[in-house]
């Protein structure tokens, strides 16, 4: 959701947050309760919307939150996806003026919970090199790829993606193949976070140059498996999507890429 910004002093989401419900944009939010055992915050829409019967309703917003870094963080949202609200995790509830008291196991206890996969970065602004993790160990390496847009085959064997002089970074090439990688002018990125569900692997990447949040994202997420004929991708701007697969082109996303090792970094081992 790009640049969000916090206040402590008022326990608020001042910018950043933007959800429409029933058409209505909530665009700031007030921390009402927490867990403080398992990392979860409700916070609740400070616009109240109505539905198309002229009901008054509050939008929620619950997240669980881990910490990764003293800058960087990665949250799930708490809700159901909603149909009102764009197909977003979104919760709402009945606007009453004199209910100033918001119960976490009532706002927070979807009935479909968000998958492993549904999971997003968090980084403050203006965060140093200490946000950065290992790259995932099947990408330390020197590697060709063929990026497939779905309709467009593009990048051979002279492509060359490496993270040799840094484990934590990817470097694209673009000089053997033009093709925007990781949504990325730069072709530069820093891996942040790698959660896996069953054989898949959802790793997110900080582009830490251009960001217009039309062609560059501040945020790339590479789902992938890998077998012994290399590593299959898809990418996702922002977070990575509901179900993302591998080997399937995301709606977010730039399409899929294969990426065959031609050396390992690793032989210091």
């Amino acid at each position: 959701m790009g640049n969000v910004t916090m206040s402590n002093s008022s326990k608020a989401i001042t910018s950043g947050w933007s959800v429409t419900a029933y058409g209505v944009p909530v665009t700031t939010w007030t921390c009402v309760t927490e867990n403080t055992t398992n990392n979860i915050m409700l916070f609740k829409g400070d616009q109240v919307v109505e539905d198309s019967s002229g009901i008054k309703k509050n939008v929620f917003r619950c997240i669980q939150w881990k910490k990764i870094t003293d800058e960087s963080y990665f949250y799930y949202i708490k809700h159901d996806i909603n149909t009102n609200a764009n197909n977003m995790r979104v919760g709402l509830g009945i606007y009453d003026p004199f209910v100033v008291s918001f119960d976490i196991s009532t706002y927070c206890s979807p009935t479909s919970s968000p998958g492993l996969e549904e999971y997003h970065m968090l980084v403050k602004q203006g965060a140093g090199p200490g946000i950065q993790q290992w790259c995932p160990n099947a990408f330390l390496g020197k590697f060709s790829y063929i990026h497939n847009t779905g309709s467009v085959q593009t990048c051979t064997s002279s492509s060359e993606l490496s993270t040799c002089s840094d484990w934590r970074r990817m470097i694209f090439d673009y000089t053997k193949c033009s093709t925007i990688q990781a949504f990325s002018a730069e072709g530069r990125v820093h891996c942040v976070n790698t959660i896996q569900s069953g054989s898949t692997f959802y790793t997110s990447l900080f582009n830490p140059g251009t960001v217009d949040e039309a062609s560059y994202f501040r945020f790339t997420c590479f789902a992938f498996t890998v077998s012994s004929t290399g590593i299959r991708v898809s990418d996702s701007k922002g977070s990575c999507q509901m179900n993302q697969s591998p080997t399937n082109k995301a709606t977010d996303g730039s399409g899929t890429i294969v990426f065959t090792q031609n050396q390992n970094c690793c032989k210091y081992f």
